[in-house]
């Protein structure tokens, strides 16, 4: 989903940073920056926020992991909770201009069968069901929360992405 969101904000012409893991390669042209890090490394994050010195700054947080698998992983947790934490402190710490977080249609509590999800300011990880959508459910209350203390910010809930 970066990669896509990237290229298309790069169309519109607007300044674009990317944030990539180290081992991974650049797959959209034009950006104005690369940074690399880990986002479950508060400190590996502050290179973009430290360098922005101010200046309006947008972020949009979609680095996770998707997983349907049922066994327990640990990686799971501390990408997708840990290191939406770890953005939306620094966010809220730099005060940038909006966080705009991905979210997933699975944080959302599913109701009865054959019934419309609903979407809700309430994001209980014991309202859902499945390892991946805990982690979503939790990433997005904190953000929320965060957004409850004076960060702007948006949080979109996308189902499946082709």
């Amino acid at each position: 989903m970066g990669n896509v969101l990237a290229r298309e904000l790069v169309r519109l012409k607007q300044r674009v940073w990317i944030f990539l893991m180290p081992h991974e390669k650049n797959h959209v042209n034009d950006v104005e920056k690369i940074f690399y890090g880990d986002v479950t490394q508060k400190n590996s994050l502050m290179p973009p926020f430290i360098e922005a010195d101010g200046s309006e700054l947008i972020v949009i947080q979609c680095a996770g992991i998707v997983s349907i698998k049922t066994a327990f992983s640990q990686k799971l947790i501390d990408v997708n909770v840990g290191g939406t934490k770890n953005v939306a402190d620094l966010c809220a710490e730099y005060q940038v201009s909006r966080l705009i977080y991905i979210s997933s249609v699975h944080a959302l509590p599913e109701g009865p069968p054959n019934k419309r999800i609903k979407e809700t300011k309430q994001f209980d990880p014991d309202q859902v069901v499945g390892q991946y959508a805990k982690t979503k459910a939790e990433a997005t209350a904190y953000v929320l929360k965060v957004g409850r203390r004076g960060l702007h910010v948006n949080v979109v809930h996308p189902s499946g992405l082709i």
